[in-house]
């Protein structure tokens, strides 16, 4: 009997940021653009581990506002 064959390729996901400069100054602001490839759904902001972020660490908004705390 005929074989049917299947193929299939896939690319794998990837995501880029851009935007984030070197440093900032405290409590100054940075826009961030994550570029995702390959992979669907929303990009969930953290930092260092943190969702959102906090006080200690800096801020990011849904949006990818990032708000670096402020001096110590």
């Amino acid at each position: 009997p005929p074989q049917a064959t299947v193929t299939l390729t896939s690319t794998a996901p990837s995501v880029s940021i851009s935007g984030a400069p070197a440093s900032l100054i405290a409590g100054t602001s940075a826009q961030l653009t994550a570029t995702l490839s390959n992979v669907g759904g929303p990009v969930a902001w953290s930092v260092d581990g943190v969702p959102g972020g906090n006080g200690q660490v800096g801020t990011v908004t849904a949006g990818g506002l990032y708000t670096a705390p402020g001096a110590p």
